[in-house]
């Protein structure tokens, strides 16, 4: 379905339903709840296809033959398993249950009950259910009961909800907003919460009406709305540089701040000084309250800040924007990404380093602050980015290794010299190994409504032909209905591709051995174009064969522990180009592999002789993380190369 006619949907929905909608009080949260599943990062069901699938064996007391037809998920160019269900179920749907139907606001109390259950669930959300109900039941108990009283559309539903993917259906989130309360889109931006957004918009009592709501201009809301510590503010919205002409057209004439991407983990950093309990509170890229996973962060942010000293400058409250990074005091140098996982617990937990060093004496956690959103009763989100650095400046107190401000330049983009000057801080970029470069503009807010002053990403591997990249082979895929659903370009057998690398390189070339592929990564339909995508599954169908670790034509080495295993082989592997945003050691892996791979192009006429071997990408990717040894060198090649691109 195209996006015209999602919309149409859409409209026409709200119409038919919009006297029942609930739009006050619990009900409307629970209602934008299913409607928005992704928008609750408080809520984690960690729930698999497989365990839905039992219990909702159990709950319809299934034999074999009704078994197999819920497990055609499991098929290549099978459904989902949401429409497996209901197809199961709507045969029962004519009898009667003898129990009432389950309300909107029972369906939010079992999403809460099942959630509450999983320790990567909000703390907030564990507690609230265990104080509210004395305790809870397992989650397949609650869902055992919730699969009997469900017709078999509402199952499906269900289903999608606890997977947080509604797929095929892609609900347009603004305009969804905007139907329920043309405001509520707008207020996320002040308070990305679906709790305190219903709570505002019933105490501004502005209608829900489209023509009266509409009577607000922008300039109005930021008197109705404003950011509340403790609740975290919705981020903005960035556009993508495709080249430095690119980059030059997007910043107008603007004067930009053009400040260093940091590769690290997101920090939106609320200090609560009248607070009964800590005055801290971090929330992470998605939403979620990680206060408890970054303790070690705590002290830096409590010196660079100098809470708790006559010194300091928050006399009530504060929202700052940062990046947590690992240093490193013997190299006096920011770590790699992958670093950060041994240093954060995830709920507790440390995830993905099974195969990671210990944390050395000399890596600590440090905090890089970037942004200054609300100083006391100062809302600093609506003024310009200058005015912003400024107070942060004066708020922060860098201690080396620990806290610091991030690096800006400031380029008029009015100035003919735009480009060579952008040209040039890049180039630097590069040659540094940063992540990217972000332009902001000097005189525009954080929070904004128009386009024309959005904020630039400039990123190596945005940009055609600069990228890391090299040739691999693909081994094998795997099947998703819902992937399927998502690409919407017909019936497919593969949505996901297996790559791997020759392990044994040297030995294949010199003495024509059978050859190791090794499984490093796993490309789905984010990273391959829809052209590819019908290629791959079109040649791929003729040389599928059943996963083995060793067959006639070559071997399979895989990490056991990783989850990396295809469910067909290619007996004829193919050669592909892939491009990434540099290289990174993934979860539970002691080796390299491009970060967020995308295919360039397939190669027909090549052999996977000749693409990169394992060994080969390792020094890859030491060489491009390891700072160059003539720095002033490596800049004038990458002015020049650049200059190709202006």
């Amino acid at each position: 379905m195209t996006q015209e006619a999602n919309e149409r949907s859409l409209v026409a929905w709200f119409n038919k339903h919009g006297s029942i909608i609930p739009r006050r009080g619990p009900e409307a949260v629970a209602f934008l709840s299913c409607l928005f599943p992704e928008r609750r990062p408080d809520r984690v069901f960690g729930l698999s296809k497989r365990r839905l699938e039992y219990i909702i064996q159990e709950a319809q007391c299934l034999g074999v033959s009704r078994l197999k037809e819920l497990q055609r998920w499991r098929t290549s160019n099978g459904p989902d398993l949401a429409t497996c269900a209901e197809r199961l179920m709507a045969v029962t749907d004519c009898e009667h249950k003898g129990i009432l139907r389950v309300s909107l606001k029972e369906l939010d109390d079992i999403l809460d009950r099942v959630a509450a259950l999983s320790p990567f669930s909000s703390v907030d959300m564990r507690q609230g259910v265990d104080q509210n109900r004395g305790g809870s039941s397992g989650a397949c108990d609650v869902l055992l009961i919730a699969f009997r009283r469900l017709q078999s559309c509402e199952a499906k539903w269900l289903i999608r909800m606890l997977l947080k993917n509604l797929s095929p259906v892609c609900v347009p989130e603004e305009l969804a907003m905007t139907r329920f309360h043309p405001l509520l889109y707008h207020l996320l931006r002040f308070q990305n919460s679906i709790h305190m957004a219903v709570k505002r918009l019933e105490e501004t009592n502005i209608p829900h009406i489209l023509p009266v709501a509409a009577e607000y201009s922008h300039g109005d809301l930021s008197k109705v709305f404003k950011p509340q510590v403790g609740v975290m503010i919705g981020r903005p919205d960035y556009e993508k540089a495709r080249s430095i002409k690119h980059c030059c057209l997007l910043a107008g004439s603007r004067r930009m701040s053009i400040e260093r991407k940091y590769d690290g983990e997101y920090c939106q950093v609320h200090i609560d000084l009248n607070s009964p309990q800590s005055c801290l509170k971090i929330f992470s890229k998605s939403g979620r309250d990680s206060t408890h996973d970054r303790v070690r962060l705590h002290r830096a942010i409590q010196d660079s800040l100098l809470l708790g000293t006559a010194d300091c400058r928050i006399k009530k409250q504060c929202i700052l924007e940062g990046e947590l990074l690992v240093w490193n005091d013997d190299c006096g140098r920011i770590e790699p990404f992958h670093k950060i996982r041994k240093h954060v617990r995830r709920s507790g937990h440390l995830l993905g380093t099974g195969q990671d060093s210990p944390i050395k004496p000399n890596e600590h956690l440090m905090i890089i602050f970037y942004d200054l959103l609300l100083l006391d009763d100062r809302v600093c989100a609506l003024e310009a980015s200058n005015e912003r650095r400024q107070q942060l400046q004066s708020l922060v107190r860098q201690i080396p290794g620990h806290a610091a401000i991030g690096y800006r330049k400031v380029i008029a983009f009015s100035s003919i010299d735009a480009a060579k000057h952008v040209t040039e801080v890049f180039a630097k970029a590069i040659t540094q190994r940063w992540e990217g470069l972000v332009l902001k503009g000097c005189d525009d807010s954080y929070i904004s409504y128009n386009w024309t002053t959005s904020a630039i990403k400039l990123k190596k591997d945005y940009i055609p032909g600069l990228g890391d990249s090299a040739d691999f082979v693909i081994v094998g895929g795997n099947y998703s209905a819902e992937d399927m659903q998502e690409i919407g370009i017909g019936k497919l057998w593969w949505t996901s591709f297996h790559i791997g690398c020759v392990d044994n390189k040297d030995e294949v070339r010199r003495f024509n051995v059978k050859p190791r592929f090794r499984i490093i990564d796993i490309i789905d339909r984010h990273g391959i174009p829809k052209d590819c995508m019908v290629h791959l599954n079109r040649h791929g169908y003729f040389t599928e064969t059943a996963f083995a670790v060793s067959s006639p034509y070559f071997d399979v080495v895989l990490d056991p522990s990783r989850n990396l295993r295809p469910k067909t082989l290619f007996m004829q592997p193919f050669v592909v180009e892939l491009v990434g945003a540099g290289f990174d050691k993934p979860s539970n892996a002691g080796y390299y592999t491009l970060r967020f791979p995308r295919l360039l192009k397939i190669h027909g006429d090549r052999s996977f002789k000749e693409t990169t071997g394992f060994d080969e990408l390792q020094d890859m990717a030491r060489q491009c993380l390891e700072m160059p040894s003539n720095l002033e060198r490596e800049e004038k090649m990458w002015i020049k190369r650049l200059q190709g691109y202006r």
